[in-house]
Parts: structure tokens; C-alpha cells; sequence
């Protein structure tokens, strides 16, 4: 069986399109399309579901085969750069998933390996833990950034820092001097959260209720980029506190560290703990290996280099 048929598998059950998928494998539409009928008539299976238009989705048969052909190509992506590592220069890219509130901790934590390792590339990409849980354990990801109470057996997951929860508003919003601020009083803003389904924002919730308020947003978003732009016009919400790194924050905003009660979630690595880890995620959790990261990003915070 040819693998480079199986990668052509793979990437076009993530892009659903003939077109981005040959795109991505840097072949020719043709050469892709011609691929995928040689493993089908391999398999002796239909995969691919073809309408006028080109792809409608996979089949049944489709569906249940990709997660092998992803697991096989991943073990070969691994060989291959298991052996650029033994060489003596790791050449690889790390597929990073990460929940909205830790995009802005992505870079400080990826430093370390980037340094270490100049033929490492890194792709990112966003989405609410339970996406990202799935997609590890699919090895449509290679790690992920999420909160530790992911509660899967089958990851492996590595506590790296504690989480603040911050109140950000523009001056508008600020009725007094004091440097924190009360759940409480939160819930007295003109708040735009993250939306629903996303665990910060379920945390949130949580302590809100147990102030004995109960908020219902007008403005949910599923970036804090997009809610900070909310925060420009005068609303207030709620971020983490390695939002405040560089220049996140909007111009004329102040940022209030949220206490009673106190609530420090624990932001985690996490990789799929089947088989052995792939090169360029022990390359990564090496780089941190016997790194104080809560200093780390404290450093960061501070605009130390």
C-alpha cells in the first residue's frame, strides 16, 4: 500500500475538497483524484462520497478507514523525523491545538523549542477543549493546550501554569481605584463573553453563579481578539491573565485581577498516550523539561527578555 496515497487520503478528508487538498499535498488535482481510485480499488471499497461538483463527503467505509490511514501516516511522519532527530537536526512541524484563553501563552511556552530545534516548524490552531481532545486523539494534532480537567485516560497531560482570571474594561468601566475586583461586581458590567461551549467561559459561569449572579451576555464571541474589540466601545470581559503579554490589551483599558473567591485553573499539555510520542512532542515537553514555567511567563508579563 502506497503511504502517499494514504496522505492523500487523510488530507482530503480534512479539506472535503479535491482542489485544497491536492493544494496541500502539493500535487496536481489529477494526480490526487487518480490516487484516491487506486487505494479504493485497493481496498476493494468506496471512500469518497462524489457529487457533479467533486467530493460531498467520505462513505461509511470512508469514515471508519481514515482514522487508520491518519494513525499510519503519523507513524511514518514519526520515523521520518525520528531520523532527521538521530541525524543530528529534529526536522518537523508541530501541530498545536490550543483553547482561546492559552493563545496568547502559545509563544512563550514554543520559544524553548524553536530555539533548540531550527527545522521545526509550528501550526496552531484554536478551538474548545472537547474539539481539541478528539482531535489529539485522532492524530489530527500532535499536542494540545487545554485545561487539566480534560478527564481522558487515553492522553497524557503535563500541569504547566496556573490561570488568573482578569476583568478588562475601558475606564468607563472602572467606578473606583482599587487594583481588583469581585465576582460580583463583575457581574454588574456590560459583559461580552466567550460563547458557551467554551471551558473558560463555563468556568466563568460557574463563579458567577456562586456569587449568586447569573449573566446573559449580548456579545459572545469564540476569540478574545474578537472580544477585546468589543472592549474598545465601552464593554468589559473576562480574560486570562496571559492576555496581558505585548500589547493584547486594547489602547486606555485597565485590567482588574478578579478575587472572591480566587479561582486558578490549571492550563495543560496534552498528547495522545497510545504508542510512543512523536519526535517533535518529546522535543517540546523536553524544552520545558525542568523549566519553572509559571517564571516563565511571569518573565514574559513582565517584559523582561
Amino acid at each position: 500500500m502506497n503511504v502517499r496515497h494514504l496522505r492523500f487520503f487523510v488530507a482530503l478528508s480534512e479539506k472535503r475538497h479535491f482542489g485544497r487538498a491536492a493544494a496541500a499535498c502539493d500535487v496536481s488535482q489529477p494526480a490526487l483524484s487518480m490516487a484516491i481510485r487506486r487505494l479504493e480499488s485497493e481496498l476493494g471499497v468506496r471512500l469518497i462520497e462524489r457529487g457533479g461538483a467533486g467530493m460531498i463527503g467520505l462513505t461509511d467505509a470512508g469514515e471508519a478507514l481514515v482514522i487508520r490511514a491518519r494513525q499510519t501516516v503519523s507513524s511514518v511522519e514519526g520515523i521520518t523525523a525520528e531520523a532527521t532527530r538521530l541525524r543530528g537536526q529534529l526536522n518537523a512541524t508541530l501541530r498545536l491545538g490550543t483553547v482561546p484563553t492559552a493563545v496568547a501563552a502559545a509563544p512563550t511556552l514554543i520559544a524553548p523549542l524553536i530555539d533548540a530545534h531550527p527545522g521545526v516548524r509550528v501550526e496552531i490552531r484554536t478551538a474548545p477543549a472537547d474539539v481539541l481532545v478528539g482531535e489529539v486523539l485522532r492524530h489530527e494534532l500532535d499536542a494540545a493546550l487545554v485545561y487539566d480537567d480534560v478527564g481522558a485516560p487515553s492522553l497524557e497531560l503535563r500541569p504547566l501554569y496556573s490561570e488568573r482570571f482578569v476583568l478588562v474594561g475601558t475606564p468607563d468601566d472602572d467606578d473606583d481605584d482599587k487594583v481588583d475586583v469581585s465576582w460580583r461586581s463583575v457581574g454588574e458590567r456590560s459583559l461580552c463573553l466567550l460563547t458557551p461551549e467554551m471551558q473558560h467561559r463555563v468556568i466563568v459561569d460557574d463563579a458567577l453563579r456562586s456569587a449568586g449572579v447569573v449573566v446573559r451576555p449580548r456579545v459572545q464571541a469564540d476569540s478574545f481578539a474578537l472580544l477585546l474589540g468589543f472592549v474598545r466601545q465601552g464593554w468589559a470581559t473576562v480574560i486570562g491573565h496571559t492576555w496581558l503579554m505585548g500589547e493584547h490589551l486594547p489602547a486606555g483599558t485597565r485590567a482588574r485581577t478578579i478575587l472572591d473567591p480566587v479561582i486558578e485553573p490549571t492550563i495543560a499539555l496534552i498528547a495522545a498516550a497510545a504508542g510512543p510520542p512523536a519526535p517533535v512532542v518529546r522535543a517540546l515537553t523536553d524544552s520545558l523539561a525542568g523549566t519553572d514555567v509559571e517564571a516563565l511567563i511571569e518573565t514574559a508579563l513582565s517584559g523582561e527578555s
